[in-house]
C-alpha cells in the first residue's frame, strides 16, 4: 500500500542558474578598492558586497578576479616606483635599505661580535641519581 507517492516529473526537475556577473559600475569600486590594497573580507565589504555574495561573484565572474589583479598590480606599481625614486634620486638611505631587505631579500650586515641569535637551553635533572643495590 502506497501512502505518499512522489510525481513523475520530481526526478526531472530541470534547474537553471543563470551566470552572475558585476556590473561595470561594481568592476569599478571593486578595482578601487583592491588598488587601495584592501583584501579579504573588507574588499568585499568596501566593494559593496557582503562577503559570501562576493565569494560567488568572484567564482561565477572572472572579470571580478581580473580587476582585483590588476588593481593591486599597479598599486604594488605606482609604491615601488616612488620608493625606487626616493632611494636612487633622493639617495634615501632608508628607502634604499627598505628595498634591499624587503624586495630583494638582502639581510643587514651584523658585528664580527654579535650573536647569531640562536639559544641553547640546557636542562638537567636536578633529582639524585637513583642508588643501585647489587644484593
Amino acid at each position: 500500500m502506497k501512502i505518499f507517492g512522489l510525481p513523475a516529473n520530481f526526478f526531472s526537475i530541470e534547474v537553471k542558474v543563470d551566470r552572475i556577473v558585476a556590473t561595470e559600475e561594481e568592476l569599478g569600486k571593486i578595482f578601487d578598492a583592491s588598488f587601495k590594497g584592501i583584501t579579504g573580507n573588507s574588499l568585499a565589504l568596501a566593494s559593496g558586497f557582503m562577503p559570501k555574495a562576493f565569494a560567488v561573484l568572484r567564482e561565477s565572474d572572472e572579470n571580478v578576479a581580473n580587476a582585483i589583479s590588476i588593481g593591486t598590480a599597479m598599486n604594488e606599481m605606482m609604491l615601488s616606483t616612488v620608493a625606487n625614486e626616493k632611494a636612487i634620486d633622493e639617495r634615501d638611505l632608508k628607502a634604499l635599505q627598505f628595498l634591499l631587505t624587503h624586495k630583494h631579500n638582502w639581510k643587514p650586515a651584523r658585528p664580527d661580535n654579535d650573536a647569531n641569535g640562536d639559544v641553547t637551553i640546557n636542562v638537567r635533572n636536578w633529582l639524585p641519581d637513583p642508588e643501585i643495590n647489587d644484593n
